[in-house]
């Protein structure tokens, strides 16, 4: 542990990968500013690293040694098996964010699309088809991913993962907490992984569809109709 030195500026890191620490209020004793970094990235495999800091434009370096640590028990296989793992899992908890934010977007944009087409006059029946059929597959999506199909009882998410709790989206958005720790990870937290990634995969392959085929067919027949296109 440092010991506090007026003035002096340090970060506390926590041997685990990630973005640079956050900016933290002023100590009150010494004027200093801690940081936890990378506070929730895959901890750090023993080695030689490099420790660099920039300061008004200049560049300081350092090595560093992160020793092994006999007494955790803990193999290099382990400790990679840990770090491999989590970086995939990190990785498919952002698909997961970044699919619900273009589900969201895509429903708003043809909710309002629909608003406008309904105003035509006169009506135009194979455009409100063609947005229909649209929306039914982006809905069939949203209602897969968001919550369970209804005949599934209480349960809010698919029968396959049921017994772990949360929607669909809510574990496929925080899948890497269960790879938090150091050593290898339990085959239940990899099957789970596994499962989330083999049911978000074709979900993903039909709103690509979508964004590629069918909305530019729409929006042709919106242009038609000076009916402002969906992005």
């Amino acid at each position: 542990m440092a010991t506090r030195q007026p003035g002096l500026n340090r970060v506390y890191w926590s041997l685990r990968e990630g973005a640079a620490p956050p900016a933290m209020p002023q100590e009150a004793a010494g004027g200093g500013r801690r940081g936890m970094a990378g506070a929730f990235g895959p901890f750090t495999l023993p080695g030689e690293y490099a420790v660099v800091l920039e300061v008004n434009g200049k560049t300081y370096e350092k090595p560093v040694v992160v020793r092994e640590d006999p007494d955790q028990g803990l193999s290099m296989e382990d400790r990679r098996m840990a770090q491999t793992y989590f970086r995939e899992a990190r990785e498919l908890s952002q698909q997961g964010r970044t699919f619900l934010q273009t589900l969201d977007g895509l429903a708003k944009q043809l909710d309002e699309a629909g608003g406008r087409i309904s105003a035509l006059k006169p009506a135009d029946p194979a455009l409100s088809a063609k947005l229909k059929a649209v929306k039914d597959k982006v809905d069939g999506v949203r209602n897969v991913y968001y919550v369970s199909p209804p005949d599934q009882g209480l349960y809010r998410k698919p029968l396959m993962v049921a017994f772990r709790g949360g929607t669909t989206a809510e574990l496929v958005s925080g899948i890497a907490g269960s790879f938090g720790g150091m050593g290898r990870p339990t085959q239940t937290a990899i099957d789970l992984m596994n499962d989330l990634k083999a049911f978000l995969e074709p979900l993903q392959a039909t709103i690509k569809t979508v964004a590629e085929v069918d909305i530019p067919e729409l929006n042709k027949l919106m242009a038609a109709r000076g009916v402002p296109y969906i992005r």
